[in-house]
């Protein structure tokens, strides 16, 4: 079980990161993770993962969490679309109607993989949640994304949604993250 130690850091004057207007960046584990999400949001750092929520919960309606892990095997990667499949099987407490099988992007280095699909909320039957599973990898690390949203509230979201995955960088090691990657 992974323990986080949670900063938030300013930028030096100089740093060579800059985020979207009106977004934050969140860098995990020193580099194995980097993405942007709005600055309004809140970070919540759990036992082995971070989630961040449009709002306080529970009066959210949006969240996503990541975690990261290395390659277990790099000499023998698993395929993506496979390891999708498998976190995604359902089971008896979500029933899930699948909506979207697994496809496969390539964005830069990283390769995802990622499944979407809607289920009843047990507290709230008549507000169905769209779920959208993303595993990504690059160069020796995966990160698994959990993304949730009412379903009646997913189009608001899309924006966040394709910026998430858009300024996903993956296993780029910072030395000193307030200044982001040297220049040489």
């Amino acid at each position: 079980m992974k323990k986080w130690n949670t900063k938030t850091l300013k930028f030096h004057k100089d740093a060579t990161w800059t985020a979207a207007p009106g977004n934050k960046i969140l860098v995990l584990d020193r580099g194995k993770a980097r993405f942007e999400f709005p600055e309004d949001w809140v970070v919540i750092p759990k036992d082995s993962s971070v989630a961040v929520h449009d709002k306080q919960p529970p009066a959210d309606s949006c969240n996503f969490e990541i975690s990261t892990f290395p390659f277990i095997d790099p000499d023998a990667p698993v395929p993506i679309q496979q390891m999708v499949d498998e976190v995604t099987k359902p089971d008896a407490d979500t029933n899930p109607r699948k909506i979207v099988p697994a496809r496969i992007e390539f964005r830069g280095a990283n390769e995802f993989a990622w499944s979407q699909y809607v289920y009843d909320h047990p507290d709230e039957p008549t507000r169905p949640i769209q779920v959208r599973t993303v595993i990504a990898r690059s160069m020796g690390v995966y990160a698994l994304i959990t993304w949730n949203a009412y379903e009646d509230r997913v189009n608001g979201f899309e924006p966040v949604w394709k910026h998430l995955l858009d300024s996903l960088v993956l296993n780029d090691y910072i030395a000193d993250p307030t200044r982001g990657p040297r220049v040489q």
